[in-house]
């Protein structure tokens, strides 16, 4: 949501480009939209890791450009703020599972063990 308002503030300046100084303030919050949104997805894709250090860094990086596009986002900026903050707080609450069972032997290509 927040890369899609970024991209949607972008397209505005196209459309209000012979307003002169008053496109400037587009320019900028749909730049730091896309910085966030790219800052989110990294976040996220380190909370995808499940590895227990990069999923708390990962849950605050997105806890932390989330909280920074309410100060620049649109409507995508706070509905992506709701979902980015949801999905932190689930990533720093989240505790690792046991160690599964090892899966059994892969006796349908004829590893048999004997």
């Amino acid at each position: 949501m927040i890369l899609l308002d970024g991209i949607v503030s972008g397209a505005m300046i196209g459309v209000i480009s012979g307003l002169g100084s008053l496109e400037r303030p587009f320019v900028i919050f749909g730049f730091f939209e896309l910085i966030f949104g790219t800052i989110v997805i990294v976040g996220a894709v380190m909370i995808n890791s499940e590895e227990r250090d990069r999923v708390e860094t990962g849950s605050i990086v997105v806890l932390i450009s989330s909280i920074l596009t309410l100060f620049v986002g649109g409507i995508g900026g706070y509905t992506g703020f709701i979902v980015g903050f949801i999905g932190g707080m689930f990533g720093l609450l989240w505790k690792p599972t046991e160690e599964a069972a090892p899966p059994p032997e892969n006796v349908f290509w004829g590893n048999k063990e004997k």
